[in-house]
């Protein structure tokens, strides 16, 4: 009875704990070899000896690691080592057989031990984690570490419009440099312009020369049976890379659902810097008002600012609002469809079922609105023909009171003035309704990493994308080179880099609102994906034809009851039931 009770209480006691893990004795070690360990073909001086057994170099942690570079820790309390190194950090324990390498946890050879109050390590696990090369020299009992030839990564950009040509070469040398003295990777880099970036990088895959890592604006134009034939799925190889690892959950999840893998690195971006409403505040204080709350106090400022003269030059020459269209969309307008639709996105999930808010009474209301408004003289009257560029400019020199902008263009277009701006937090379409703000995709385009050449090159890219997020996110390295990783790996903070200390304050308090308020909308990109290029290209006339009659019903040339019944007939388009259909499916 007493042997059962005591089998069963061993029993218990393996239950309870890991299994046993045994250093090598100190019999073991005297009768071991003892060899002679080279860095680079030169000896490493250790305080004590490495030891070879059963095939395993034991050497000391502080002496092995500080050669290849690290700086090291130890922690009396928790009996563990850590080493530390540009984009790379060890952690060993004391009588355990796992290590980790920037967190994710490895099985050792044999357990980390303490002899004669130096921390013993596996050889060969702590040089390859570094990205060395090792190897045995049996006739010499001699180990030989070597750093591993440079790694040569192509990669394919998008021309910053933000920067110079000259600003950009020397920013590239700064960060190749650094790339090459800290990572070991030589970069070629391609900078395409913005103008025809899609089209050169069409050609590029087209012809079979694909960059090593590609910027793609829009992966969902990629078919999948295309993207999978020259990308790699990268689930599986970015987590043991510190931060890949760490980029937004929410943009990392976004590019997956797009084709249910990981086929993209994600430029990371601002969930909540979409562009939204942002007054003049000068005029505001001027006029005695503060930021409007919802859509009627907003049109009755945007009255104000349009005939109350809100910049005192005696001229009625300014206008409430002012903005630009896209191709697709009413561009810097469709906030308006957002506030009386109470969503951020044009599609939206009811009980379960895709709905298409551009059917529904929400954006009805929105295009009444802006009717009235444009009829009254409140809207700029060439709204529809205005770039980009031209709306901001007649915005920062006081030709209109609103103008919808992401913040850190408002940032810098306060910045560039002597107005001073009020982002919007949020609105409503009335007192009871729920409070929209802005609101996108948390990433902004991503990176692709070609399959057409060696797994080599994957690994490479991988570390060229780790190392660049770990520089942007570094505050102690130099702010320009910070900022140019920034502009390659994205950010999910508001950029605002170049703004005052004021400004930057007003902003990011406006930024921490609108996190509150924001809800994930549902992004188009992951629609567009279920769909083939026949239904893309009818998706894309569809979207025209819509936006040429919303244009039309606000300047007047069309009436809403013709709005409802094209509605009316598009629902019972075929083609566009079939697009609805494939965008319901899981």
């Amino acid at each position: 009875m007493r042997k059962a009770f005591g089998i069963i209480i061993t029993l218990c006691m393996l239950a309870m704990f890991p299994a046993a893990v045994f250093a090598d004795t100190a019999e073991d070690i005297a009768n071991s070899k003892r060899p002679k360990v080279l860095l680079n073909g030169e000896a490493i001086a250790f305080n004590q000896e490495p030891y070879v057994k059963d095939g395993i170099t034991m050497a000391p942690a502080r002496t092995l690691l500080e050669s290849l570079g690290f700086n090291v820790g130890w922690n009396e309390e928790t009996k563990q080592l850590a080493g530390f190194k540009y984009g790379t950090e060890l952690r060993f324990s004391l009588d355990q057989k796992i290590a980790t390498i920037n967190n994710a946890a490895y099985q050792l050879p044999k357990p980390v031990h303490m002899l004669d109050g130096e921390v013993y390590i596996p050889l060969r696990f702590t040089a390859e984690a570094d990205g060395r090369s090792v190897s045995w020299q049996a006739s010499e009992e001699t180990v030989e570490i070597t750093t591993k030839e440079m790694k040569n990564i192509r990669i394919a950009l998008r021309m910053s419009e933000a920067q110079s040509e000259t600003d950009t070469v020397e920013l590239v040398k700064q960060l190749s440099k650094h790339l090459e003295e800290n990572n070991k990777i030589s970069v070629q880099w391609e900078h395409i312009p913005a103008d025809y970036y899609q089209e050169k990088l069409n050609l590029m895959i087209a012809a079979g020369d694909m960059a090593d890592l590609s910027y793609t604006p829009d992966i969902t134009i990629f078919p999948l049976d295309l993207l999978s034939s020259i990308t790699w799925k990268l689930d599986s190889h970015i987590t043991k890379y510190s931060a890949l690892n760490k980029l937004s959950e929410q943009a990392v999840e976004e590019v997956r659902a797009v084709y249910n893998d990981l086929y993209a690195i994600p430029k990371i971006a601002s969930s909540i810097d979409a562009s939204f409403p942002v007054a003049n505040e000068h005029w505001l204080d001027r006029l005695g008002f503060v930021a409007p709350r919802t859509m009627d106090e907003l049109y009755t400022v945007m009255k104000m600012f349009t005939t109350n003269d809100p910049d005192a030059n005696g001229k009625k020459d300014t206008y409430g609002l002012t903005g630009y269209i896209d191709k697709n969309s009413l561009g810097t307008l469709a906030w308006v469809e957002h506030v009386f639709n109470e969503n951020a996105s044009r599609y939206e999930l009811k009980d379960g079922k895709l709905v298409d808010l551009a059917a529904s009474e929400g954006t009805r209301k929105a295009l009444q609105w802006l009717t009235k408004a444009y009829a009254e003289g409140l809207i700029d009257p060439e709204v529809f023909v205005l770039t980009k560029e031209a709306a901001t400019k007649g915005f920062k020199d006081g030709k209109a009171g609103f103008l919808a902008m992401k913040l850190a263009e408002a940032a810098e277009a306060e910045m560039d003035s002597k107005q001073q701006f009020k982002p919007l937090i949020s609105l409503k379409s009335s007192d009871s309704a729920q409070a929209v703000t802005g609101a996108q995709s948390a990433y902004q385009g991503a990176y692709i990493v070609s399959s057409l050449s060696k797994k080599e090159k994957l690994d490479g890219a991988l570390e060229m994308m780790n190392a660049l997020h770990t520089i942007a996110n570094d505050q102690k390295q130099d702010d320009q080179l910070r900022h140019f990783a920034k502009e390659i790996t994205g950010t999910s903070e508001v950029k605002l880099d170049n703004a005052s200390k004021a400004i930057k304050e007003r902003y990011n308090q406006i930024a921490e609102a609108r996190e509150l308020i924001a809800a994930k909308p549902l992004l188009e990109t992951q629609l567009y994906a279920k769909l083939d290029n026949q239904q893309r290209s009818i998706k894309y006339q569809l979207d025209e034809e819509m936006l040429q009659l919303k244009v039309k019903v606000i300047m007047g040339a069309a009436t809403i009851d013709q709005w409802d019944q094209y509605i009316s007939n598009l629902q019972k388009n075929n083609d566009y039931v079939s697009i609805m259909d494939a965008f319901s499916k899981k």
